[in-house]
Order: structure tokens, then sequence, then C-alpha cells
């Protein structure tokens, strides 16, 4: 892959050509100082009395690289920020609390936020200004960002006091605003009805025609949508049509890449036509778990196809040699945004020839939408055929065109490894090789969670970020909480009992670093840690679920699964905890609310008891995954296996087994809070399953 982080000798002051993050490298030859965020450059701002500019952004960030060659790159505003200011740079993929932070004082004090993110502090970080992009030249009545800093460094030079009593009073309003949410906030400990207000908040902002939430620009939102198809597999048929209509536009839009299958970030414009062609490996994780379950939900072969494009493209591009996963594929290449994912008609024909393009332009080109200059985004239009049927017919001519576009300069891969993104990839992986029946995704998760655990960790914590033998000191509740997930998604689709002894690892890591008391929800940092900011209770889920949701969802599976009831008080006591926090909401926070999928009265667990590739097993199991259960465990287990002792909600089965049926094959359904009498074969256990239902 073209990776062009490397950049010649660092010029003098600029420290981060020695760093780990590829951003950070990006700007490692720019003539402004940059340093990395840590104690020396804080210390050197206090030291000078000096203000700080403290920039965030990724790798795949098109308006970070436009602004880094504009703003950065310019000796001019090199020699003002040099000056004047300490110069910070930090990799919000690397650091997710700075970047909630500051972007948390952002939106509060302008109304706005993104990225990149600039911030000017005082050495005491309080805040002075802020914004997202500037640009070089004064433009609808802003400032240019040369004026911004020297009319900032002239305020601190002249007026110093009153710039520091000012930022006070700003941070003093902030602290006095958030008490008052604290004061003001609900006080309920148990759950009402808020998976209901959830999905009347968002079926009340859903465009029906064209799938999504709101206008432009439109996100795919999979943690919401994921939502949705709860509802819907609980009967809701509004939540049903809308998450299918999302997934159905979506899927045929430019905002998937047609010819591999990941998605790109999200639709620059209401159709899903032109996106920003960032590619990201937590949008595509939490996509692939997605169109799984629409599968499973329907039955419909579109939303298999969907999953299956988007491993097979994310095992193409995203895998490391490792078996890790990657971070993003960057927006642009050397050829401009977008480049290397369009088409002229010219191209097309001169790939697949005159009778073949004609076709396939109809199909995959509008005349009129859709198109970046004379470049065209390709999606598929809407047709007397079927989805499914368009991707069929098309698929050696969309395969000639992707062996075409290899020969194109690829975009650059951030190859840094973030495990809380890898422990996404690894879950939807497990399940999309257990429900698609496709043993290779399987085989993939299992790489790549053994990959991610000897890279990331250390002395027996999970680093959040690694990149070869390079591993970061930073951890976040995030990492143990998705990696849980996926270990726990690895243990339900491939019965392998070391996957569960890792899920209870990270639960317990989790509850022993993370957690400030029992009755309350997870912070984002170790509760032990110094810190040069306030601590964060991550409670929203945004483009991620959030890590107090996922760990919810987790440890209730852990406690099903095991049968240890350590794992529900924990879970309990992180629900209860979110629900009297100012910050909780139902509608953002709908990953907190699947966790009641499993609380004990709701949901069910099955434990299959067989011998490891039992055909009756096999089968049993096959069925499971064929339907989307939400709130359902799934156990395989070998009859008397020394390796279940730990867990008693296991190790009863298999011992029962053991005794009284020796190598044949048992399940054990158990909805809700009641067990079934077991049954033997897959005709009991779909009849089983109908009755449930």
């Amino acid at each position: 892959m073209n990776n062009p982080f490397a950049p010649p000798e660092p010029p003098p002051g600029n420290r981060l050509g020695g760093q780990r993050s590829p951003y950070l490298r990006q700007h490692a030859h720019n003539p402004v100082a940059w340093q990395p965020w840590d104690e020396q450059a804080l210390e050197q701002a206090r030291r000078e009395d000096k203000p700080l500019l403290v920039s965030i952004g990724y790798a795949a960030c098109h308006w970070c690289h436009v602004m880094e060659a504009e703003s950065f790159s310019d000796d001019a505003t090199a020699r003002v920020l040099n000056e004047h200011y300490v110069c910070i740079k930090v990799d919000r993929e690397e650091r997710p609390d700075l970047d909630a932070h500051f972007m948390d004082l952002l939106n509060r004090l302008t109304g706005g936020g993104g990225w990149p993110l600039n911030v000017l502090l005082t050495p005491e970080l309080r805040y002075i200004h802020g914004g997202t992009y500037f640009p070089t030249q004064p433009r609808h009545g802003l400032p240019s960002f040369r004026q911004v800093l020297e009319g900032i460094a002239r305020a601190w030079r002249n007026q110093r006091g009153a710039v520091r009593e000012e930022s006070a009073r700003v941070m003093e309003a902030l602290q006095f605003h958030r008490e008052e949410e604290r004061r003001f906030a609900p006080r309920r400990s148990e759950a009402g009805d808020e998976a209901a207000e959830a999905a009347r908040y968002w079926l009340s902002r859903m465009d029906w025609r064209e799938g999504g939430f709101g206008h432009q620009p439109k996100f795919p939102q999979p943690v919401i949508v994921s939502f949705l198809l709860r509802r819907a597999a609980a009967g809701d048929d509004e939540a049903r049509r809308a998450a299918l209509l999302i997934l159905e536009r979506m899927a045929a839009g430019g905002v998937r890449d047609q010819l591999g299958g990941m998605f790109h970030r999200y639709s620059t414009d209401a159709q899903w036509h032109i996106p920003h062609f960032e590619i990201m490996l937590y949008d595509n994780a939490l996509l692939l778990r997605l169109y799984v379950e629409g599968f499973r939900l329907t039955g419909d072969r579109r939303w298999g196809w969907a999953a299956r494009e988007i491993a097979d493209d994310a095992l193409n591009r995203l895998r490391l040699p490792e078996g890790s996963f990657a971070s993003s594929l960057d927006a642009d290449t050397a050829d401009g945004e977008g480049y290397y994912y369009t088409w002229t008609p010219a191209e097309v024909e001169a790939t697949l020839g005159p009778e073949e393009s004609a076709a396939f332009l109809e199909t995959f080109v509008h005349p009129f939408e859709g198109w970046l200059e004379d470049r065209a985004v390709l999606f598929a239009q809407e047709g007397p055929a079927g989805l499914a049927e368009r991707w069929e017919r098309f698929a050696e001519a969309r395969r000639k065109l992707r062996a075409e576009r290899e020969k194109r300069p690829p975009p650059a891969l951030d190859d840094k490894v973030v495990a809380s993104w890898n422990g996404l990839m690894i879950g939807a992986l497990a399940q999309a090789g257990a429900a698609l029946d496709e043993p290779r995704y399987l085989e993939a998760a299992r790489r790549g969670l053994a990959a991610l655990w000897a890279g990331a960790m250390v002395d027996g914590a999970l680093r959040h970020v690694h990149r070869g033998a390079d591993v970061g000191a930073e951890r976040f509740e995030e990492d143990a909480a998705f990696v849980l997930g996926g270990a726990l998604d690895l243990f339900e689709a491939g019965g392998d009992a070391a996957h569960l002894a890792t899920a209870q690892t990270l639960a317990d890591d989790l509850l022993r670093d993370f957690q400030p008391a029992p009755d309350a929800p997870l912070q984002r940092t170790p509760t032990r840690a110094a810190a040069d900011i306030p601590p964060q209770t991550p409670l929203e889920d945004g483009v991620l679920p959030s890590g107090n949701g996922a760990a919810a969802v987790g440890l209730r599976r852990l406690a099903r699964l095991t049968g240890l009831a350590r794992y529900e008080e924990a879970a309990a006591g992180i629900l209860a905890g979110a629900r009297r926090h100012p910050a909780f909401a139902p509608p953002s926070a709908v990953e907190l609310l699947g966790a009641e999928d499993f609380a004990s009265e709701r949901g069910g667990s099955l434990v299959i008891v067989a011998p490891l590739g039992d055909a009756a097993g096999e089968a049993m199991a096959a069925l499971f995954w064929r339907r989307f259960r939400p709130g359902w465990t799934l156990a395989r287990v070998e009859p008397g296996s020394p390796d279940l002792a730990a867990w008693p909600a296991l190790r009863e089965k298999a011992d029962a087994m053991s005794g009284t049926m020796g190598t044949a094959a048992e399940a054990y359904p158990c909805p809700g809070t009641r067990c079934l009498a077991p049954v033997r074969s897959a005709a009991a256990l779909q009849q089983v399953f109908e009755e449930l239902e």
C-alpha cells in the first residue's frame, strides 16, 4: 500500500518525526515547531508563559490535509506560531479523551465542531478561542487563520491579565452549566419506556424517501439502525420499514464503494450519491455487523451479499500481515480527492468494451447526478431488477473495473492498530462467519484477536494503539469493552473456551480499572491515572457505540454465558448509574438500552453440548444463526470439558450431558428465566423456536 507518512528530517523544533501516529508524521516536515501532547510541551508553555495551539485531526481527514497544505506548510504562518505559541498536534484516534474534551468545549462555546479541530488555550489549558478549518484569507466576514493568531498573540502580549480573567470566567461558566445539568437531571433508577422513546425520536427524524436521518450530509449511523433492527425483531413494523429502507439506499449508493464493498465515511448529499471518500475501519466493522443482522432478520440475500463484500474488501485492503486491522484509507491520493473511486465513461468503455460498458453505465452511472466535475461516482440506480440481481449480473464487469482501478495510485493506509476498532471488526467477522457459513471470516476473526492480544497487551493491560512493536501507553474503557464483545462473538460463533476466558479477563479489567464505584458508569480513562483534563463518562453513542453501552451489553452476555452473577450485578450498576447521570438521554444512548435485551427476564440462552464437529451440533448452531435473536446467547461446549470448570452455567450442562448421552448432541434452550426440556435435533430445536415466536 502507498503510505507516504515518513517525511525527511524534521525542521528544527518539530518533534513529530519519530511519532507512532501516521497523522502526526504527516506534519513532521512542517516549518511549525509541532510537539506531541506530553509533559515536555505543557511544561514549556507554563515556563515560557505562552498560549498553546492544540490542533487535532486524523490521517484520513481531507480538510486536515487542506489546512496542513495551506497554513501549516506556510513559512509566514509558521513564524507567527513559533514565535508566539507552543504548538501541539494530536491524533484524535490515538487520544479520544483529548478529542472528546476539546470537542465538547468547542461545541458548547461555538455551537459546532469537526476536524481539523483547532483550539487556543492559556498555559493553564483554559479556552481562549477555537474553530475547525480556518482559511488562509478572510472569507464571508470571517478572519483568516493568521489574523486570528496575530490578534490573540497581540492580546496576550498587551492584555495578558484580561485574557486570563476572561478564559477563567468562560471555564467557570461552563462548570456552572454542567453542575446545573447534574442538579436538574432526571433521577431514574429503573428502565421505563426508554426504548420506545428512542424509537419515536429516530423515526420522527427519518427520511422516508432516501433513507437515513436528516438531510445532508448523511452518515450511515449503524448504531441507530441496529437499534431499529432490534425493535423490528420484537415486532415493530415501522422500525423494520425504516431500517430496511436505510440498508437498501446505503448499499445502492455511492457512499458504498460499488466495486470493492466497503463504505466511505459519509455522503455529502441527501441521496447517498457523493461520498466523503475516506474509509474507516470502525464504520465498516459496524456496517458489516448491521448487514449480517439485516440478513438474519429477513433472509434477504441482498444483505448477505453486502455483508460478504464488506468483509472481503476489509480483508483485502485493511488487514495487516500479522492479522490485525489498519485504521483507515485516506480520502485523497496524488491525483486528488476521490479520483481512485471515480470513472469517466471513456475509462469504463476502455476496460469493458462497448457492449458491456453500455449496460454497466446505464445501471451504475447517472447522466446528471453523482458527478465530481467530469468523473462519475458509481451507484446502483433504481431499475426493474433488484439490487442483488444488479450486483450479480455485473459481477464480472465489477471485477474487471476493480482490477483496472488497482493500477491507480491507491489511497494511503493508516496502519496503526486501534484496539477498540479491531475488537469491533473481530466481532463482526465472527458473526458474519457463523451467519453466512463462511469459515474464512471466522478464521480471520481468530487471527485478528490473537494478533491484537500479542501486539496490544502489555503487563496484563490492553493498550489503545500500537504500530508494530511501538505500543502506546494510553488505555481507554472502549478498548476493553469492544474487544470483550468481539471475544464473546468469537466464542459464540466457534465454541473455543479460550475466547470466553479472554472476555472474562477484559471484563475484570474494566471493572477493576475503569469503574469508580460499583453503582457508577465507567470512566473513559483508568480511575487511578493522572490526567491533564477532567475525567469523562461516555454514555452517548456517536459513530461508535458508547463504551458504557458496549460494556453493559458485554457484561450481561458474559453473565448469561458463564452463570457468574457478579457480571450481572456489575452491568446493573453501570445501567443504574447511567440513568442517574445528566448526560443520559435515551435517543443518544441506544447501546445502553441494548443491554436490556440481555436482562434476565428477556432474551434467552441456548447451550449446545456436542463433540467438536458433530453434525447434529453444527446443524443446531446453524439454526440459531439463521435468525436474528436479540438478547439471546449461544454456547457450544464439549461434554465433560475441563475448560468449563470456572463457569457454572456451562459446566453443569456439559457434566450432565457427559453422564447421560455419551457422544450425542443435545441443546438446552432457556428463554427468559426458565429452561425447557433439552432437544437432540435441529428439527426439534426449530419447533421450540417457532413456539417461542
